[in-house]
Parts: structure tokens; sequence; C-alpha cells
């Protein structure tokens, strides 16, 4: 799955415009408090590919890219379960909220 993830993210980027080293990856952990059960995050100018084994089943995401509300079957999802979302991600879950995503940063070319 790691190495399919890779390709799929190298494709993506380079369907974007962006050939390697112009972009950087990391793993990245999104954690709500004890007590909050949502999530704002700026991800201007980034990607993040949701790679949790698994999510809470009232999990639901909106971001500027796509939404997700299939949490109850997103165990079930094969390959169909790498999800990308890019602006402003809002994470909503009836539990607190630990998920792992891929935080793919492309370099922004600089202009003259």
């Amino acid at each position: 799955m790691d190495y399919i993830l890779m390709k799929l993210i190298e494709q993506r980027m380079n369907d974007l415009g962006y050939a390697w080293p112009n972009y950087r990856f990391e793993s990245v952990r999104v954690k709500s408090g004890i007590a909050l059960n949502a999530v704002n995050v700026s991800a201007y100018n980034e990607y993040y590919y949701l790679v949790a084994k698994t999510v809470p089943v009232s999990l639901t995401i909106v971001s500027d890219s796509q939404p997700f509300n299939e949490g109850a079957v997103y165990a079930n999802f094969n390959f169909y379960q790498i999800k990308e979302f890019t602006g402003l991600i809002k994470l909503k879950a009836l539990v607190p909220i630990d998920l792992e995503f891929i935080r793919v940063i492309p370099r922004i070319k600089e202009k003259r």
C-alpha cells in the first residue's frame, strides 16, 4: 500500500505540474483535544491524503477540494480509501479526532 500511495502522489503531483524534487511530503497526525470533536486545518497550497487505517464512523471532512462523509464504510474501501484534501479542511466527529495524513507541499515558483 505504501508503494502504491507514493506512486499515486507522484502521479498526482506530475498532473499538477510538480515534478520531483519540486515537492516534499511528510506524515502528519491531526488530533483534536479530548473535549473537542472538530479540527480545522489550513492546507492552502498543500495537499493532505487521508491514510488512516480506521476512522470514526461519524467522521465528516469538508475541504475546498471534496467532501468526505463515508466513515461507516471507510474500512471497506481498499485503494479508493486514499482521499485528497486541500484548502481549508474541516474535520468533525462525535468522538475526539486522531487521524493520519500524508501532507504534500509543492515548491511554489517565485516570480521575478
